[in-house]
C-alpha cells in the first residue's frame, strides 16, 4: 500500500535554507516544495 508524504508549500520568492533545514529537522520524511511565480503557480493549479 502506497503511503502519501506530508508535504509543505512555500510560496515565496526566496526560500531560505536554514528554513527548509529546520522545518525538515523537525519534521523527517516531510516533503517541501517553492511554488513561487507563474509558472509554478500553473503547475501546482493544474496538479491539483
Amino acid at each position: 500500500m502506497l503511503r502519501a508524504r506530508p508535504r509543505g508549500v512555500v510560496r515565496r520568492d526566496v526560500v531560505p535554507s536554514a528554513s527548509v533545514r529546520r522545518v525538515l529537522e523537525a519534521a523527517p520524511g516531510v516533503v517541501v516544495g517553492d511554488g513561487y511565480g507563474p509558472t509554478e503557480t500553473t503547475t501546482f493549479a493544474t496538479r491539483h
